[in-house]
């Protein structure tokens, strides 16, 4: 009890004393629905070619059964992110047709940090999955799909990958990486190949977040407008 109250106490008075410090800080809003209109409008306007994508639930359903996610995967059923992660991997798998991939056709998934799903896919389809990230975590230091790599200067040869994919990943990647790595997945690419990004997030003009304690610290781009988020740490 005294541990539990010790803590409560102690990130209260960090909470505190984040606000008082940014107190002048922006705080980061999710753009509108006629925000998110306008960015549409202006992507086409670019010239890119934007399709509607509903996600069958039946099928959605059927790949969690298949796919046997570990129950406490990001904090579990109850966590209020559980089915949304789930989903983020379901779309990747449904539009790079994962199902379809031939066994000698290799799929990358991009800063998995602590996720299964590349393990998950070689045992439930006997797909060439491969993980990639930074670090590795310890649950997947035996595992040699499991890879040690800068994603913006892999080790894959050149025309060698079929599909990749990042869920909840890209941005996260800071300065000039997120522009790097589209170049170095170019590289890697088999011609036809596909990377998803799940979710891509995107605002009205250039700008990031961070939590409070990494607020003006240097890690957004200085071109881009940074605002604070107080609800993370």
């Amino acid at each position: 009890m005294i541990i539990r109250n010790t803590r409560k106490i102690h990130g209260a008075a960090k909470k505190y004393y984040y606000q008082c410090k940014c107190r002048d800080a922006k705080h980061y809003k999710n753009p509108t629905k006629e925000e998110l209109t306008s960015i549409e409008e202006h992507i086409l306007q670019m010239g890119t070619k934007i399709h509607e994508y509903v996600v069958c639930p039946k099928a959605f359903h059927k790949f969690k059964q298949n796919l046997s996610f570990p129950i406490d995967y990001h904090g579990g059923a109850k966590s209020g992110v559980y089915d949304e992660k789930l989903l983020e991997h379901y779309i990747s798998f449904d539009r790079l047709g994962l199902k379809y991939f031939n066994n000698d056709e290799r799929y990358v998934d991009v800063a998995a940090c602590g996720s299964p799903w590349a393990r998950l896919l070689r045992e439930s389809h006997g797909i060439q999955a491969y993980a990639i990230d930074l670090i590795v975590q310890k649950d997947f230091k035996d595992m040699d799909y499991y890879l040690r790599m800068d994603a913006t200067k892999t080790g894959f040869p050149d025309s060698s990958i079929k599909g990749m994919s990042l869920q909840c990943a890209y941005e996260m990647f800071l300065h000039t990486d997120d522009m790097d790595f589209i170049r170095e997945a170019y590289r890697i690419l088999v011609k036809g190949g596909k990377i998803i990004i799940v979710p891509l997030y995107m605002h009205t003009h250039y700008c990031s977040y961070s939590s409070p304690d990494y607020w003006g610290k240097g890690y957004s781009d200085r071109e881009g407008k940074e605002y604070i988020r107080f609800d993370a740490y």
